[in-house]
């Protein structure tokens, strides 16, 4: 395995880093890109290790931090930039893919490689929003994705605060952090509901579709990956029987090797990629 590191420009050309993984066979023919979830990171967890597998499993594999994720260009895991953080929305980490899609393209190694999405909670809704709209996409994965954006923002006496003061904060329970989200974040969703309606897209998706979830997630219910299926009946569903929201995964993550619940996730993704392209 060979391994890059690179830094493109992002949403409101804030940087987008990224790292490469390139397998050891001569030519390979799949490429995985993985988007991270909400409050996460490239560099959480196993998801280094996710993307050794994927590359001894002979694919090259991509995962990248969204520019507004609140980790800085300087760091690896620390929120150091919450006030990008608090300008994030999902028309920003849709157009962040896309940018990671043209270095692709202009990557000679990357570009004639089938192209494959892969992404964890919010990222899996990403995942699928970018899929429907890229024809480059070969196939989706879905690891604990939610199935709607609209359903997660505050609502009642809540909402209205958030208007009136203009920022609501989250508290990162790893962190101890007070994470902000201004305003923009609903109005932005509300100005792109087409574009961001995962129910509308998924139920005229042609392309291959894994959907993989864990019974006990407690972050993000089984039920959603339920309506994803129902949206899109052709698509295959996985249910673990085990590993919560991030598979058996944890910040930091030392072992050399995936929990148990990630690697039989991969093992099925890599599975599907075979079969279906």
């Amino acid at each position: 395995m060979s391994f890059l590191s690179d830094v493109i420009p992002g949403a409101d050309n804030q940087p987008i880093k990224l790292d490469v993984y390139f397998p050891e066979v001569a030519d390979p023919e799949h490429l995985v890109v993985f988007c991270h979830g909400y409050k996460g990171f490239k560099d959480w967890g196993a998801w280094h290790v996710l993307g050794e597998y994927f590359s001894s499993q002979g694919m090259a594999f991509i995962k990248f931090n969204f520019s507004h994720n609140g980790v800085g260009e300087n760091s690896t895991d620390d929120f150091d930039r919450l006030d990008l953080f608090a300008e994030n929305n999902y028309s920003k980490e849709l157009y962040d893919t896309e940018q990671v899609l043209k270095y692709i393209s202009r990557n000679k190694h990357l570009a004639e490689l089938k192209t494959h999405l892969l992404g964890h909670s919010r990222g899996g809704g990403i995942a699928l929003l970018k899929g429907f709209q890229e024809e480059r996409i070969v196939s989706v994965i879905t690891l604990a994705s939610v199935c709607d954006y609209g359903v997660r923002f505050p609502l009642g006496k809540s909402l209205q605060e958030w208007k009136d003061e203009g920022v609501y904060y989250v508290l990162n329970g790893r962190t101890g952090q007070k994470m902000p989200h201004n305003i923009q974040f609903y109005k932005d969703y509300h100005n792109n509901l087409e574009l961001l309606d995962i129910r509308s897209k998924l139920k005229r998706y042609d392309k291959p579709l894994l959907i993989i979830h864990s019974s006990d997630d407690s972050a993000v219910h089984i039920s959603e990956a339920m309506k994803l299926k129902k949206w899109n009946p052709s698509a295959e569903l996985i249910v673990l029987p085990e590993g919560g929201h991030t598979l058996g995964a944890k910040h930091p993550w030392s072992d050399p090797s995936l929990p148990k619940a990630l690697l039989n996730a991969a093992q099925h993704a890599i599975k599907f990629i075979h079969s279906h392209t």
